[in-house]
């Protein structure tokens, strides 16, 4: 008989087509793609996206439970009534099929409270994966450490990301019995540098291409890459820059204004991209110019993505970056809010084709580890271990 695990977060979309919504979002439809071919029944709970409006939910690796929560994501109403909905789902579910395990998935400590109640309510273990530093909500507020120790308490076993993530648990008084190292995790099926190639057929083939992946927000640095492009123009006026944002219409609209004003014809702003593992095998480097990870996934999941199909990565040296990305090994660290580090750190790989092939040989190496198929495995092994009572 199969082993059931009930998944908990917003917005877990899949796709058949690699669209990015979001890292942690991305590394839970792997996780429970991957599990699922280890003989796991796998039931999510989750909320539509605001992205991918027309997402199809029916999928044969797993079972999804919508959840509609009024009020504007991120809102007190939207999250007071995902808990509700969500805690009621997981008794459903239960009810008619006995699970195994529940198991949350967020950037955010609060979401922790959901497989807390379920577990004092049903009885079944419940684990937490944190993917960036720990704090209970988008903003910080007073108790936080308290209010995470507490919480914590309440679970059997939390799973930190990244090392980095780790030391901010423990840093919140947490057990370090409680904590388990489990990365993220990308699909291998999916990207990887065996089924994808450049597509010299694309209308700007003939020119060099960079690529920026992420949101509006200041975190994630677009101001700083559209700077840096900027002087990359300068120097090497055959350079193309593709931006692509999950955000709203409007707030796309006015990006795009403003990357027409600084580089005119040389930049090309998309909304989601339905093949996103297609569009990083079409260009020569990507850049993750992120300011901070915290409420964000430690480790961008668009940097494993990029290494396993072999691009090289500039990423900024924060959060848990530095744990998969070398320096001038398996990619390019730069200093955060330096628009000119960063410039130079692409000049550096425009100018030296050789320096380029090294780093893209050894990014994939590296991301072997953080394969769905691998990590899947470890979370598996975690998972038998805590039903069979071993821990």
């Amino acid at each position: 008989m199969k082993h059931k695990v009930c998944f908990i977060g917003t917005e877990i979309t899949p796709s058949n087509d690699s669209s990015f919504v979001g890292g942690h979002v991305n590394t839970v439809v792997a996780l429970s793609k991957g599990l699922s071919k280890l003989g796991w029944k796998i039931h999510i709970v989750t909320t539509p996206s605001r992205f991918l409006k027309n997402a199809n939910f029916k999928f044969p690796w797993a079972e999804f439970h919508l959840i509609k929560p009024k009020g504007s994501y991120s809102s007190l109403e939207y999250n007071i009534n995902f808990l509700i909905g969500a805690v009621r789902a997981i008794e459903n579910i239960n009810r008619c099929e006995e699970l195994d395990l529940i198991h949350g998935h967020s950037g955010y400590f609060s979401t922790a409270i959901i497989p807390a109640i379920a577990k004092k309510k049903l009885s079944i273990p419940a684990l937490f994966s944190l993917y960036c530093p720990a704090r209970l909500f988008p903003s910080p507020v007073l108790g936080d450490k308290y209010g995470i120790k507490l919480l914590s308490e309440s679970l059997t076993r939390i799973i930190a990301v990244t090392t980095n993530v780790k030391k901010s648990l423990l840093s919140c008084g947490v057990k370090s019995n409680k904590i388990e190292l489990i990365p993220l995790c990308f699909d291998d099926e999916v990207f990887n540098n065996r089924s994808l190639s450049d597509d010299s057929s694309e209308p700007d083939s003939l020119f060099r291409k960079i690529l920026f992946v992420g949101n509006a927000d200041r975190t994630k640095g677009i101001d700083i890459f559209l700077k840096a492009a900027k002087l990359i123009l300068q120097k090497y006026p055959n350079v193309r820059f593709i931006i692509t944002l999950h955000e709203p219409y409007e707030v796309i609209q006015n990006i795009r204004a403003l990357a027409s004003r600084l580089l005119g014809s040389a930049v090309r702003i998309e909304g989601v991209v339905r093949n996103m593992a297609k569009l990083m095998a079409s260009v020569d480097i990507i850049v993750v110019p992120f300011r901070s990870t915290e409420g964000i996934s430690d480790i961008p999941l668009v940097i494993l993505e990029a290494m396993a199909i072999g691009k090289p990565v500039i990423a900024t040296e924060v959060g848990g970056v530095t744990e998969v990305i070398r320096d001038r090994e398996n990619g390019l660290l730069v200093k955060p809010d330096d628009v000119h580090d960063l410039a130079n750190a692409i000049i550096t790989l425009l100018a030296d084709p050789g320096v380029m092939n090294g780093i893209s040989k050894n990014a994939i190496l590296s991301a072997k580890c953080f394969q769905s198929t691998e990590v899947s495995r470890k979370l598996n092994a975690l998972y038998l271990k805590i039903i069979d009572n071993k821990d």
